[in-house]
């Protein structure tokens, strides 16, 4: 662990006894965004082993949001719901279907 300033945490990652592969993890305390040199994040939007081990030495239980592709974090409201639901179900009319998702 390697703190720059207040705002920022470096952390280099080794598999025990071997200095080889070395991948740099990077903290944003401000942004809450974790980057490493693997590039497996930036390249296909996962979150790799390496970022996984620094949070769980961090003891961090979940991720920001801004860490997750928006294609991944499409929360859709009621009326989009209803639009696919009815797409769906074409046979069933939308006043009846906007009945069935109000719970009480």
């Amino acid at each position: 662990f390697n703190s720059i300033n207040q705002s920022l945490q470096i952390f280099l990652v080794t598999r025990f006894g071997s200095s080889s592969n070395e991948r740099v993890v990077k903290y944003s305390l401000n942004d809450e965004i974790f980057t490493c040199t693997c590039g497996y994040m930036a390249f296909f939007g996962i979150i790799c082993h390496h970022i996984l081990h620094v949070t769980t030495q961090l003891n961090i239980d979940s991720f920001s949001k801004k860490m997750y592709p928006s294609h991944w974090c499409k929360d859709p409201n009621e009326s989009e719901m209803i639009q696919i639901y009815q797409s769906f179900y074409k046979h069933k009319p939308l006043h009846d279907l906007q009945d069935q998702l109000i719970i009480e």
